[in-house]
């Protein structure tokens, strides 16, 4: 596919330098420039569609944030990058409300290189046209905080320094307090508690810290925005089914890193329930969107987008994307959405006939034997909570 990218910036040398490193970059891809914000339709007119509208935020008469503005009415399928110097809370914060990433001035080959994967993938994805348009023109989309960003390259390093990771969460109390929980928390089924956030991070690993470390930072960004009420309770979901996908996980024999991925898939998934009410709530909806694309919850659609933008894995995002559809056997993505389903379906329904209902469509023996294990587990809790509250 030939991708197109139009830069936008009054400053000729940045502009050269933009194009000079792009064309390195993907030599194959189309690549516009524009140093006349005023003119930046005509530029595209000119041309065609771009995949992604590159533009930088101070500018004479027009700034970044007003061409964005425009694109998301032009070329909502368009993803917006904000090119600016300024990364500060306040700028940052701005820039979700139209743009889908910040680049720093001045720009770096690696950051440009992550820009570029994220169109890759985003249009491998099995969006249609019309919900390819519809999650462009949300707006209030949350950009990864710079802290998360250097947590996640920490994590993914080729050798994973868990200790290094462990001093940087130290800086930020939240977060570290948020994963001394999860560590000791009863139901992810440890005896020994942890008192210190480096033997949670050793405890916990890389993909769960970056998992929850992703969701917990988005906190700030959302809480203010709704009701806490709901807020809480979207987080509280995600956790819950996150935990009892990883045990099923681990129940019917997946490896550790399979765990992890259910576990990561289930807490991303928060990202888009929270994305879609905050646009109900800031679009004053009395009722339900209209569905985006057939056979996706829209915010299932939500998350896939944002997480693919974020540039997380491959396997996590598909494992979202597809858990609500059933799909008992088959490859390893398909083994794993249908864990993330079945997990999922329990929380929204406690019911033992659902339950019943659930495990007539599992057709793998080891998966049966430990859906049924998972079920006696939660009958065992739920009576031995009953009973602790008589008499």
């Amino acid at each position: 596919m030939n991708y197109r990218v139009l830069f936008i910036d009054d400053d000729a040398f940045m502009l050269k330098a933009l194009l000079r490193t792009a064309r390195r970059i993907r030599p194959n891809w189309q690549f516009m420039g524009c140093d006349q914000a005023r003119d930046w339709l005509s530029v595209v007119a000119d041309n065609a569609i771009p995949d992604i509208i590159i533009c930088d935020y101070q500018m004479p008469d027009v700034n970044g944030e007003q061409v964005l503005l425009e694109a998301i009415t032009h070329y909502p399928s368009a993803v917006r990058v904000l090119l600016t110097g300024d990364t500060s809370e306040q700028i940052v914060t701005r820039a979700c409300e139209f743009s889908h990433h910040l680049l720093g001035k001045p720009f770096s080959e690696q950051h440009l290189t992550a820009i570029f994967e994220c169109v890759e993938r985003l249009q491998q994805l099995p969006f249609t046209s019309h919900s390819r348009a519809q999650l462009g023109q949300l707006q209030s989309l949350p950009v990864l905080p710079e802290f998360v960003k250097s947590i996640k390259q920490a994590l993914q390093a080729p050798e994973v320094d868990l200790t290094y990771v462990a001093k940087l969460l130290q800086h930020e109390p939240a977060l570290a307090a948020k994963l001394m929980q999860i560590a000791n928390s009863a139901f992810m089924g440890f005896t020994r508690p942890v008192s210190t956030i480096l033997d949670a991070t050793l405890r916990l690993g890389s993909n769960l810290i970056e998992a929850i470390v992703t969701l917990t930072s988005m906190d700030k960004y959302f809480a203010y925005k709704m009701q806490a009420e709901a807020h809480d309770e979207i987080t509280q979901f995600a956790y819950e089914h996150a935990v009892l996908a990883k045990k099923l996980a681990q129940y019917a024999g997946f490896t550790l890193l399979e765990q992890d991925t259910v576990f990561s898939a289930a807490i991303f998934s928060a990202i888009g329930r929270l994305i879609e009410l905050l646009q109900q709530h800031e679009n004053g909806l009395n009722q339900p969107p209209l569905l985006m694309q057939s056979g996706f919850l829209n915010s299932t659609l939500i998350s896939t987008y944002i997480l693919t933008l974020w540039n997380h894995s491959e396997t996590v995002c598909n494992v979202v994307l597809w858990q609500d559809t059933p799909s008992p056997e088959g490859n390893t993505l398909e083994n794993l959405s249908f864990i993330l389903f079945l997990t999922k379906q329990l929380l929204l329904n406690t019911g033992a006939e659902h339950a019943i209902q659930l495990a007539e469509i599992i057709e793998s023996p080891e998966l049966l034997a430990a859906f049924q294990r998972l079920l006696s587990e939660r009958l065992s809790v739920s009576g031995a909570a009953n009973n602790a509250g008589k008499p």
